[in-house]
């Protein structure tokens, strides 16, 4: 499975981590809270509740419910590839 770390953004959710221009991924929690668990360090005054793990099949799912045509064709393609 892949993981995401996604941050509060007012009322949602989005995942602003990066590496290189590239959306960071995580190959299990574990390494995704780590990721979390040096920026709380570096940052104390950061609440650890604006971060959360997102399993990204569970993103791309979600995403099948949007309205828009072609957000759920992109994220039927990304589902089975």
């Amino acid at each position: 499975m892949i993981y995401e770390v996604q941050t509060r953004m007012g009322n949602t959710w989005e995942n602003c981590w990066t590496e290189g221009g590239e959306p960071m991924l995580f190959n299990n929690k574990k390494d995704a809270q780590l990721e979390i668990d040096d920026l709380l360090a570096f940052m104390p005054d950061y609440s650890p509740e604006d971060y959360r793990i997102v399993q990204l099949e569970d993103v791309l799912r979600a995403l099948l419910d949007d309205d828009n045509e072609a957000t759920r064709a992109a994220a039927r393609r990304a589902l089975c590839s």
